[in-house]
């Protein structure tokens, strides 16, 4: 049994294979710091999930989550995250329904954070809007 919710997330993960730069290092909701050789990566992690009724027996839903992409350049690390940036966001929105997944993905912007290491350390964090529906007496379909 797996809610609709966990379905999408799962097919996020999957549409993010193969993101340029970070390899299969695609984490969900990673609870532990990212270590140095688990860098670059990206983690995907949802951050609140809506509901509305709209046409009974349906519930309308708005699935906000997000994608952190972390990078390391001694150089220009804005630059060297750019490429994955653009790479995970050309797969998510090549197919707006997720795989039929959601009716529809917007996404809603993107910051960034730097931090000071050994290296310099980038986040770019970019927040998506999935709406989708589910029955309102069975959250799997």
């Amino acid at each position: 049994m797996t809610s609709k919710r966990e379905q999408i997330m799962a097919q996020v993960q999957t549409t993010l294979a193969g993101t340029t730069g970070v390899g299969s290092r695609i984490y969900r909701s990673r609870p532990d710091p990212v270590r140095v050789e688990d860098i670059p990566c990206v983690i995907i992690d949802w951050l609140d999930d809506s509901a509305s009724y709209n046409t009974l027996p349906y519930i309308n839903r708005v699935l906000r989550f997000q994608i952190s992409i972390i990078q390391r350049s001694n150089t220009n690390p804005d630059t060297a995250v750019d490429n994955t940036w653009v790479s995970a966001y050309k797969k998510l929105m090549a197919d707006r329904t997720l795989n039929g997944k959601v009716q529809d993905l917007t996404p809603l912007g993107t910051n960034k954070q730097l931090f000071e290491a050994n290296q310099p350390t980038i986040q770019i964090t970019e927040t998506f809007q999935a709406t989708y529906r589910t029955l309102d007496n069975d959250p799997e379909n």
